[in-house]
């Protein structure tokens, strides 16, 4: 749904890969579902 729109999504399973993701680059805008696990 966003690629078309230009956007280049990366999907992580829960919010330690989240994390994760944060330290190793910028994000403009950061979409989560509330329930995902390790929150």
């Amino acid at each position: 749904m966003l690629q078309p729109l230009g956007y280049r999504p990366d999907v992580a399973a829960n919010g330690l890969e989240v994390l994760i993701a944060l330290r190793r680059q910028h994000y403009d805008v950061v979409l989560m579902d509330i329930q995902m696990p390790e929150i």
